[in-house]
């Protein structure tokens, strides 16, 4: 493996993550960091995301390799087995708890690993994973774009709102929900006060 690519760009071993709730600009801060790993000499990369996440209109500036949300230690497999040297891993939080280990594995390996997720769910609990990936990466970024637009807050949002029919979906609604999946169902980003779980313990 080449260690003595641009430390910048290239840093084996480490785990960066970029977290927030929907419109943060979570996917477009990895998409940035990403970017210059394709015109490093002699650096091979790949770029994964959960099948789960089907949006059409979702577009990925790379070629992406789509995974098995239950089966996140594919990406393990494939990557070592490609002698892979950064892995960039989009909606991390929709892979199942197998992806913890997968990434411990792939930074044993030396393998510069770059994601982006939800950290929190629309409860505004931990989505999935979300906490221990957290707690393992070494660069972490909260990602901050997002404006609450309930009744033009204007507030910075930390929260994702599901509404169903326009109404805030209930505590017991399902977790994992792609945006488009459901026509009833639409998200907002919230700051923590407009942000409405109804029948939450």
């Amino acid at each position: 493996m080449n260690t003595t690519l641009n430390p910048e760009h290239f840093k084996p071993g480490q785990f960066e993550l970029f977290f927030g709730p929907m419109y943060s600009g979570k996917s477009e801060a990895l998409a940035y960091r990403f970017k210059p790993v394709l015109h490093l000499p002699e650096c091979s990369y790949l770029f994964f995301r959960p099948t789960s996440d089907n949006r059409p209109e979702r577009t990925c500036p790379f070629d992406a390799t789509f995974i098995e949300d239950s089966n996140p230690e594919r990406i393990l497999k494939i990557a070592l087995d490609s002698r892979t040297m950064v892995v960039g891993i989009d909606e991390i939080e929709f892979f199942s708890e197998g992806i913890v280990h997968a990434i411990e594995e792939l930074l044993s390996s030396k393998v510069n690993v770059l994601a982006a997720g939800l950290d929190l769910d629309f409860r505004g609990e931990y989505f999935g994973s979300m906490a221990r990936l957290i707690s393992i990466a070494d660069h972490v970024t909260k990602c901050r774009q997002a404006i609450c637009k309930y009744n033009d807050c204007g507030r910075t949002a930390t929260r994702t709102q599901r509404l169903i029919n326009g109404v805030p979906a209930h505590y017991l609604d399902q977790v994992k929900s792609t945006e488009g999946n459901r026509p009833e169902e639409t998200y907002e980003p919230r700051c923590v006060d407009h942000h409405f779980i109804p029948g939450r313990p």
